[in-house]
């Protein structure tokens, strides 16, 4: 069949309208990529600064690390804190990364806003025996670090804050702090008691004897996890193997540190799990009753 002669192609007006369908079209599905994009970039970061706080906090659990970050440096009882320069931290999400202060870039776009330590509000320090003739002010302190998004052309956009809290010695007179207590030492918790250390066992003035040490982890939500932040060998009580105390004696709770991070829960959510770690002794003393569990934070581990 032949072509009708009253057969006709698109008008103007058609094809205009067609060309502003297609542009509204594309206009849409181009935003649509952008914020999938942006979206995509925000949890990328997020993931990011979540593995660079996991793995600064974890350097300065180092004592060599955490004693040369807060050596000489004041604690301020008040206030946001002082500004903290740690170095020779090599990065989890950038290996290059050498100093950690305020406006450090940790990764393209994400950077800290600040470092800062102070000590933990409403704590306060307590006097300790330290070997046979040495007492120190031992306090809480808080390491805050602060990270924030920087999008080009944009306000930044801030994280949760991530919290570290660590024992540090200061000067029983008062002073800049000295070092960090991250491990207490058996002898050493021996004589703060006054009593006597011999053969690995501590004997108080009250004929108690300490059997041995261990270290427990809990976490404020054990949904998303509970792993152990401390890694040094003595988790274990030597008495026993694990993480309890021998017949006889009773769990007594001698010092703990707190990490605090976030933990990403949806696309667009997020929530902070603090992780403890509980440091115990073991006492044994003639008629004494331990308790059902030790005195601890919230949630046992996985």
């Amino acid at each position: 069949m032949g072509l009708r002669k009253h057969d006709k192609g698109f008008s103007l007006v058609e094809v205009l309208m067609a060309l502003g369908i297609l542009s509204l079209v594309s206009l849409g599905v181009g935003v649509a990529v952008s914020s999938l994009m942006s979206q995509q970039q925000q949890v990328v970061t997020s993931d990011i600064g979540d593995n660079f706080s996991a793995a600064f906090f974890q350097h300065l659990l180092v004592p060599v690390n955490c004693n040369a970050a807060i050596n000489n440096q004041a604690l301020p009882t008040s206030g946001n804190g002082t500004p903290l320069i740690v170095h020779s931290f090599g990065g989890e999400a950038n290996p290059a990364l050498n100093v950690v202060q305020a406006n450090t870039q940790v990764d393209r776009g994400l950077f800290v806003n600040s470092l800062t330590i102070r000590q933990k509000p409403g704590t306060s320090g307590q006097i300790i025996q330290i070997g046979s003739n040495n007492q120190r002010d031992r306090r809480i302190a808080q390491v805050v670090l602060k990270l924030e998004r920087r999008p080009p052309n944009e306000a930044p956009r801030p994280y949760p804050d991530r919290i570290l809290e660590i024992p540090v010695l200061l000067p029983a007179g008062g002073g800049n702090m000295q070092e960090c207590q991250l491990e207490s030492d058996a002898e050493d918790l021996c004589l703060s008691m006054g009593g006597t250390y011999q053969n690995d066992e501590c004997i108080p003035p009250t004929q108690c004897s300490m059997k041995g040490t261990y270290i427990q982890t809990t976490c404020s939500d054990n949904s998303y996890g509970c792993a152990n932040e401390y890694t040094g060998g003595d988790r274990n009580n030597t008495f026993t193997g694990g993480e309890s105390c021998p017949e006889g004696s009773c769990p007594t709770q001698s010092g703990r540190f707190n990490i605090t991070r976030s933990v990403q829960t949806g696309k667009k959510s997020s929530k902070n799990i603090t992780v403890y770690e509980n440091f115990y002794i073991c006492m044994s003393c003639p008629g004494m009753t331990c308790p059902s569990s030790p005195a601890s934070t919230p949630a046992k581990k996985n």
